[in-house]
This record gives C-alpha cells, sequence and structure tokens, in this order.
C-alpha cells in the first residue's frame, strides 16, 4: 500500500516503510506544517485500504485541530496526559520520555528465579538506563557462577543488595529524557561514541552533538565472559560493541553525521586500531578486522576515564543516582567544543603480547611437469576441453583490447590439443630419443624404440616407421604415435579406447588404439585398466552356485 501510494503521498508512504511498529506510528516532523501533512498523507493512504487512524498525539495542539477525520479516541492536549510508546511513556505537554517501574510484589524469600523475574520486567529498549541494569546483570552471573539452583535462597549479602537495588527502583520514574535534540535539517551535526570496559562488564554509549546540544541517543552494556579474559580484550570488545552499534545507529537515524568520533580511555586498544588486522593474534586481529569494515571513516581518540561516560555503564550504578548524572545523559562537557579535541600525547603501550608470532616455512617443491599435470585429470576429454582453453587465454592476455569468442569448442581447437599434450609427453620421455634424430644418429636407439624405426613428422611428432610407408591405409594407421607405458596419457587414451568400444576386451581395445596410437607394451595396461573397471567386474562376475546335496 506505501508503495503504490508513493507518488500521491510520498511523506505518508515514507512514514509507513520506515516508522511503523504493528499498529503504532511515531513520527518527528521539523515544524507544525509538516507534521501536519504527514498527519493527512497517512489519513488518506489508509482511508483508501478501509483503515482508520485513532488515538492521535502531538506535543503541539495546532496539530490535532481540523477536521481531518477527527476520532472520540484522539488524545486532548493535556498537560497531564502520558502516552505509552513501545514500552516508555510519553509526556506530549513537555514532549519528553519517562519511565513505568512495574510495582514489585512482597517476595519472602529471594531466589535466582524472583530476581531474574523482576530483572527480565525492566524495559529499557534504547538503552539508557545501562547503568542499572547492568547491576542487574552482574548480580545474575554472580548466582549463576556460585552455583545456586533456580529456586535455592540466596546468601544474606547478596539478599540484602538485591532488596536494596529494588527499594531504589522506583526512582527511575524520575527520569526524564527530552524527545527533541535539539537538532533540525539544517544544523551540523556529529555522532560521538564511548567505550568502556571493567573486570565485570563492558558498555558503549551513543550521543548526538550539535552547535549548542548534546543528547544520548543509545547505550548498550553486556557482562564480561565467564571465563577469564583480560581488560584490554575486554576493552575491545567494548569498542567492537561501540562499532557495531554505531552502525546500527547510522542506519536507523534520519539525519546527515558530519563526522564521526569514537572514544575509548584504552591506549592499547588504540594501538591495536592502528595497526593492520593481520599483526595480531586471531582474537585481536577479528575484532580489529570488524570494527575497521564497519567505521572505515571514524576518527578513535584517547578520553580520559573521568571523562569516559561508557565509564558509568560499565560499572553500574543505583537508580537512584542516574538521573543526576550529567556524565551520563549529555557526555563530556567539551564536546561541544570542537577545539577541545585536542589529542593528549599518548606514552608508547606495549602490545608484544598479542602480536602475532612471525613463522617461516621453506618447502622443496618439484616443478609441475607434463606427467603431474595429467595426473589431475582422469578423463581424455576433459583433459582435452582444459588445455583447448590454454591457448584462448595467452590471446586474451597478449591483445590490448578485450577480445570475446564463442564458448563452444571447435574440432580444430581438440586436434591441436591433442598435439600438443602428445608433444610435450614425447619430449618429457623421449628426450634424448629425439635430440639424436635430429642429429641425424641411428645408433642411440634403446632397445624399446630400436625395432620400430621410430621419426619425426611434419608437426615434430614421434611416429613408429616400418615398411607400410606405401600401404593404402590411412597415415595415422601406417605411421601411429609413440606414446610411453608409464605416462599417465596412455592409461587415459586406454580407458577412452575400453569405453568408446563399450568396454570391449583386450584384443578389441588394443585394435582400436593401433588406428592412431602406438602404446609401447601396451598388453599389459590394457589387461590392467580393463580388471579395474567396476563396470566390466559387476557384469563379469560369477555368480554363487547352490552346492548340491549328496546323491542318495
Amino acid at each position: 500500500m506505501a508503495k503504490d501510494e508513493t507518488r500521491c503521498f510520498p511523506i505518508g508512504s515514507n512514514i509507513l516503510k520506515e516508522n511503523m511498529y504493528v499498529d503504532d506510528a511515531l513520527v518527528s516532523c521539523d515544524s507544525v506544517d509538516a507534521a501536519v501533512q504527514a498527519r493527512r498523507d497517512l489519513i488518506e493512504i489508509l482511508r483508501s485500504a478501509g483503515m482508520q487512524l485513532d488515538k492521535w498525539a502531538a506535543n503541539c495542539p495546532d496539530i490535532l485541530s481540523g477536521n481531518h477525520c477527527a476520532s472520540q479516541e484522539d488524545r486532548a492536549f493535556d498537560k497531564d496526559l502520558i502516552v505509552p510508546t513501545l514500552g516508555l511513556r510519553w509526556t506530549p505537554a513537555t514532549d519528553e520520555f519517562s519511565y513505568t517501574v512495574p510495582e514489585l510484589s512482597t517476595i519472602t524469600t529471594v531466589t535466582k528465579r524472583a530476581i531474574l523475574s523482576e530483572v527480565a520486567r525492566i524495559y529499557d529498549p534504547t538503552g539508557w538506563l545501562a547503568p542499572v541494569t547492568v547491576r542487574a546483570k552482574m548480580l545474575l552471573q554472580h548466582l549463576w557462577l556460585q552455583g545456586h539452583d533456580w529456586d535455592q535462597p540466596t546468601d544474606h549479602t547478596t539478599t540484602e543488595l538485591w532488596l536494596d537495588f529494588r527499594r531504589k527502583l522506583a526512582a527511575l520514574q524520575t527520569c526524564r529524557i527530552p524527545r527533541w535534540l535539539g537538532v533540525n535539517s539544517k544544523s551540523s551535526r556529529m555522532l560521538h561514541g564511548f567505550s568502556d570496559a571493567s573486570e565485570r562488564a563492558y558498555a558503549t554509549a551513543i550521543y548526538l552533538v550539535s552547535q549548542d546540544a548534546s543528547h544520548l541517543l543509545t547505550a548498550k552494556s553486556k557482562v564480561a565472559p565467564i571465563r577469564s579474559v583480560s581488560v584490554p580484550r575486554l576493552e575491545l570488545c567494548g569498542a567492537t560493541l561501540l562499532a557495531r552499534l554505531m552502525q546500527k545507529v547510522l542506519q536507523d537515524i534520519n539525519l546527515t553525521i558530519a563526522s564521526i568520533h569514537c572514544w575509548t580511555d584504552s591506549q592499547i586498544v588504540l594501538a591495536w586500531l592502528r595497526a593492520p588486522p593481520c599483526t595480531w593474534k586471531v582474537f585481536v586481529a577479528n575484532r580489529v578486522s570488524e570494527i575497521h569494515s564497519l567505521l572505515p571513516n571514524a576518527a578513535w581518540s584517547h578520553v580520559a576515564s573521568k571523562h569516559n561516560p561508557a565509564d558509568v555503564a560499565s560499572r553500574g550504578c543505583s537508580p537512584d543516582q542516574l538521573q543526576g548524572n550529567e556524565l551520563w545523559w549529555r557526555g563530556p562537557p567539551w564536546l561541544l567544543s570542537s577545539t577541545s579535541f585536542a589529542t593528549i600525547e599518548e606514552p608508547v603501550i606495549s602490545t608484544q603480547l598479542e602480536r602475532r608470532i612471525d613463522r617461516a616455512c621453506f618447502v622443496s617443491t618439484e616443478d609441475d611437469t607434463i606427467e603431474n599435470i595429467l595426473t589431475r585429470f582422469s578423463s581424455l576429454n576433459r583433459l582435452y576441453r582444459v588445455v583447448t582453453y590454454c591457448p584462448r587465454w595467452k590471446n586474451c592476455l597478449a591483445s590490448t583490447k578485450a577480445q570475446y569468442t564463442s564458448t563452444a569448442i571447435t574440432a580444430k581447437e581438440i586436434t591441436a590439443a591433442r598435439m600438443n599434450i602428445t608433444r610435450a609427453v614425447q619430449v618429457y620421455h623421449f628426450r634424448e630419443e629425439i635430440h639424436r634424430i635430429y642429429k641425424g644418429d641411428d645408433h642411440y636407439k634403446s632397445a624399446r624404440l630400436r625395432r620400430h624405426h621410430p621419426y619425426l613428422d611434419e608437426e615434430d611428432l614421434l611416429r613408429v616407421g616400418g615398411r607400410l610407408t606405401h600401404s593404402l591405409l590411412p597415415y595415422s594407421e601406417r605411421h601411429p604415435i609413440v606414446i610411453p607405458k608409464t605416462s599417465h596419457l596412455a592409461r587415459l587414451l586406454v580407458l577412452h579406447a575400453h569405453e568408446v568400444t563399450l568396454h570391449g576386451g583386450p584384443q578389441l581395445v588394443q585394435s582400436f588404439l593401433r588406428r592412431q596410437w602406438w602404446i609401447l607394451q601396451a598388453g599389459s595396461l590394457i589387461r590392467q585398466v580393463i580388471h579395474s573397471c567396476v563396470t566390466c567386474t559387476r557384469y563379469q562376475g560369477r555368480r554363487l552356485e547352490q552346492f548340491m546335496a549328496p546323491l542318495p
């Protein structure tokens, strides 16, 4: 529906795509006129589908005025009106968010089940209460490490800590978070992200900073793993969490951001980020690589712990201390002054513990010979096809312009590939014999070639001589090409002939090969290939015969 109405109602269509959650729409506009237009578009789009929007609420009474399908359920502009908004409470008169603390029943016995049940009722989708919720997470992890059962009463110290914590939860209702971030479409905006870690948790907080205002956008905290991890590694986990959260903010926020600044109080993490990921061990390298890929244009700098708002979330604070913590809600005061971003002189930090150890391995390998290449193929046709593409690739490299040839392989290319492979095999196995033939020396020949009177044809292929020169047989049958038995090409030729002759026997296969090839001592090779043929073994196997009983 939003896609169909994009041309007529672009504002309302975009709201339906980006600002709808189930059946609620939350919209923010730069002016009253824009808000009124957005309301009109939404009403018209949904009216075309037979749907009506009710329960309108706004921070300006002019937006709700007018005859735009006003419903009896529209919220009148009242200073005491509180609108539930995705788990939060929004007061339109003051344009502020607040929290609802669930009523906690009186408990007589504190158990891990009871603590988890009450912690899960603290709903904080934006992470503004991260300093408070992280304390509850730490307490649950402490109970888990102690091995408490779900309904086992906790010890006296843990019970007192939890009861004191839940008594102070009511103070969260006094927290007031302005909805308006103090920016408009024309002001310059920056994103500042802070990360920190302690031995028990790590956290991050992101602030939107304009010329005269700084506001907490979102935050996130996680408890440290149960397995012992060093503090520098936890600091790196905090920086990774910051990069992920910053990427999410950049995707969701509908504002143009001038610059992104990331801050950490760990100089070791900064040293890791300033070196290539391959410099470090796997744990550090993976996270450094992820940070670089998520925030390639972010500026990472050092911040003192006392000015790091993420330090509040990594260590936690009680609910009654959160509202008055200006460092948490506004960030450090120097965020509003760009001249205060001067980098401090950072001491040299040793990072040798996480540096990857360079190892050099020298391996002696033999050069790829023609036989090593041939053994990679189990089919003669596949070998011919692969070798056919080599000249094409060579021609493309030599050409200054891209040339696109047909993907179909021609018979001429197959013939050229067959000749090239055969010539390479003969040079590898009969190098000395070919050299002596070039010199015209007739006293060189070994016993395996002497009686065949070999010679080199016009294509420098070694062929069988003999007395059939004037025969009417085809040239390839009168003078077949010589192939050594030990070459893998000979095995591929025999296997191909065996399959072409429909799994023929040794004599049929040898007769087929002699039309073009002369494999030295081919009989034993042919029998070996046929004996290893799975199809022939399956159909030529002897059947079991029933042993007859003795005669009466």
